[in-house]
């Protein structure tokens, strides 16, 4: 049997074996920054005409509708 990683599946794995203590305080600041400038991004960009051509593409990329 053969077992295949997502992108996501690689990058949870990734996320969950680091150790906050080893990633230096301006690295964690700005991991802060970008992910919240990701959610604002999504939030305001959600209802916006090319939305529904975001979705489709990150459905596209191995994605599942909710």
């Amino acid at each position: 049997m053969t077992t295949h990683s997502t992108l996501a599946d690689t990058l949870a794995a990734f996320v969950h074996g680091l150790n906050p203590g080893t990633i230096p305080p301006d690295v964690q600041e700005k991991a802060r920054t970008c992910l919240l400038n990701g959610y604002g991004m999504a939030l305001g960009g959600h209802a916006t005409p090319f939305a529904p051509v975001a979705r489709t593409a990150a459905m596209a990329m191995d994605g599942e509708r909710p």
